[in-house]
């Protein structure tokens, strides 16, 4: 009973990675990998801003030059 189930999530984690790496290597989701590419961007420029920021508010006023 025990290799049954451990063969049942097994399964299902193999079936999960499967979808995703699917949809992540699938062109015709570029759109969303654009997406989440535009949000790192973002929050990294956030957390640059905030880390060059010298006020104790967290939050930066500044703007990065690209």
């Amino acid at each position: 009973m025990g290799d049954y189930l451990n063969n049942q999530i097994y399964d299902s984690e193999s079936r999960v990675k499967g979808v995703i790496n699917y949809f992540f290597n699938n062109t015709s989701n570029a759109f969303f990998y654009n997406d989440i590419r535009q949000l790192q961007e973002h929050y990294q420029t956030v957390i640059e801003n905030n880390s060059n920021d010298n006020s104790d508010s967290g939050i930066s006023t500044t703007k990065l030059t690209t």
